[in-house]
């Protein structure tokens, strides 16, 4: 079912579901509509014998290009991705509100890595996966780290010599970790712009960041790499649930003093600390070693990549929904 925008009972029950799931994603949680606030956001049930057994989270955009409305949940839905049948009725569901709506795409996609035989079980169900990496919202592909219910110390000593080599190298330099509050974005954010402006890339709002503070204040971890009393580099991690999202960071580029490494290996750290199972350094274009971004990210994650099973993509306006694919096809492009 549809839940009412100004229901509030329902919409907790919602918010402990998910929170309480061990299939919960971050980006299925209403925070995530805080931060992402320029989109509208639709919230769905299933009950069983009046228990909820899935939730999902829909945000919406208008795309004045295309003429209609994009529908989206990421990571959804919250429940477990192996009943096929439960998965596809709230596809269902949300594809029959999103057609009202005004929607020309209803697209959602699992955090479920590639499984041949489910994939088969969805198929037989007349549910398909898309995985086209340049019309896919998301990256096909997360490093990530697997606890495995080790300690910190020993992932250090399962990791790489030459990866223990560059984590303690901060130390032996003199660089400390200073861990930031709200008040401390401002400094983060001319970090990661500076970063981002090295690397030819552009970069969201300050607001952005901030909203993920504040939809996020219990569990979001805002960490500076420091030396000679300055910050030079930084990184914000979110937790949900037993999952780690190392999000966003930046290096001012001005030292090579191990503070990437370093400030890294602290996020797992407060990661094991908090009981996660996972630490995820997020998306990936490539797993090709030769990419610097894929190359760093593994050193942390002992070489693991996620391949996900991709996109269900509803078409709920053909030629729309053409467009659409289209227009990211001329997109992807250009970039090559």
């Amino acid at each position: 079912m549809l839940i009412p925008h100004d229901d509030e009972s329902l919409l907790a029950e919602y918010d402990e579901f998910v929170n309480s799931s061990p299939h919960t994603s971050l980006f299925q949680t209403r925070g995530w509509a805080h931060v992402k606030n320029n989109w509208d956001a639709y919230h769905f049930i299933h009950r069983t014998g009046g228990k909820i057994d899935a939730a999902m989270q829909v945000l919406a955009i208008d795309d004045a290009q295309i003429g209609g409305r994009f529908f989206y949940a990421s990571r959804g839905p919250v429940c477990d991705p192996r009943d096929v049948d439960l998965v596809a009725a709230m596809v269902r569901e949300a594809a029959d509100h999103a057609r009202e709506a005004g929607g020309f795409l209803l697209r959602v996609d699992p955090a479920v890595a590639r499984d041949d035989e489910l994939e088969a079980a969805y198929a037989a169900k007349g549910i398909t996966f898309t995985r086209d990496p340049y019309s896919s919202s998301q990256p096909l592909m997360n490093v990530v780290l697997e606890i495995r219910g080790r300690s910190a110390d020993q992932i250090l000593m399962d990791y790489s010599k030459n990866t223990r080599k560059h984590i303690r190298k901060g130390e032996k330099y003199g660089v400390s970790t200073r861990v930031g509050t709200i008040e401390d974005i401002p400094e983060f954010y001319e970090i990661v712009r500076i970063s981002n402006e090295h690397h030819g890339i552009s970069s969201r709002p300050m607001s952005y960041f901030q909203r993920i503070y504040e939809a996020f204040p219990d569990s979001t971890r805002l960490s500076f790499s420091m030396f000679e009393g300055r910050s030079i580099s930084t990184s914000l991690m979110v937790i949900q649930g037993k999952q780690a999202f190392a999000m966003y960071g930046g290096d001012t580029h001005e030292f090579q003093k191990g503070q990437s490494y370093q400030l890294d290996f602290e996020e797992v750290r407060h990661a094991v600390e908090a009981g996660c199972e996972t630490y995820d350094m997020g998306g990936i274009l490539s797993d090709d070693d030769e990419d610097s971004l894929t190359h760093f990210k593994k050193k942390f994650t002992e070489d693991n990549i996620v391949y996900w099973i991709g996109n269900i993509d509803v078409p709920l306006e053909e030629d729309k929904y053409a467009a659409f694919v289209a227009r990211t096809a001329i997109g992807a492009s250009r970039e090559r």
